[in-house]
């Protein structure tokens, strides 16, 4: 017995600045499709959130599956979400309704929505160079000249300060966490905490 492959498929989209990245997965996790830095400039708007509807649009058109078949499509945001309402507190809220559900209304199929930097940590920890790992962390340090945002894949959650324009080094940013060991991460730096 096993997984028939094309019974269902699951889209995610990754919005980055000037670009959105989109990956359509079959029912056991492989990747059918992958369409990496679609022209798109993010900003909070009503034609930008148009515009992103109609590129997801596009790409499922485009895809050659049976369009029933998709059974969720996930939507990484920066800034404040939350993932179980659906409501985005910093992008595309302009509406009383839950972002979530109002991208499904306008894409037609069942939609979340989550932080890019959570959903980046959990891909990271099943895919990505810290597969497995316990105590690995994600930041984006550069969202905010003074500011970035930690994610323990253990929810514990941190603040940095400091410069965020390089790469951060033990003295600066890190200090408070206790002793790490960076490495490169896909998108930005990762390190493991020890206690």
């Amino acid at each position: 017995y096993g997984l028939n492959p094309e019974s269902g498929y699951f889209l995610g989209v990754d919005i980055k600045r000037f670009a959105v990245n989109i990956g359509l997965i079959n029912f056991k996790g492989d990747m059918v499709e992958l369409k990496m830095n679609i022209p798109y400039k993010f900003e909070n708007t009503q034609e930008a959130l148009e515009k992103l509807c109609k590129l997801i649009s596009n790409f499922t058109k485009k895809a050659g599956i049976n369009p029933e078949k998709v059974l969720n499509i996930c939507i990484n945001i920066s800034g404040r979400v939350n993932p179980e309402s659906g409501y985005s507190f910093s992008m595309f809220n302009f509406s009383e309704l839950p972002l979530a559900e109002v991208l499904a209304k306008k894409i037609g199929y069942s939609v979340c929505i989550d932080n890019d930097t959570r959903a980046m940590t959990y891909g990271e920890y099943m895919q990505g160079c810290v597969k497995g790992e316990k105590d690995d962390v994600a930041f984006e340090a550069c969202r905010n000249p003074s500011v970035g945002a930690v994610q323990t894949l253990t929810k514990r959650r941190h603040r940095l300060r400091g410069s965020c324009r390089r790469k951060p080094t033990e003295g600066e940013h890190l200090a408070a966490l206790g002793s790490f060991e960076p490495f490169p991460f896909r998108h930005g730096y990762a390190a493991t905490l020890s206690p």
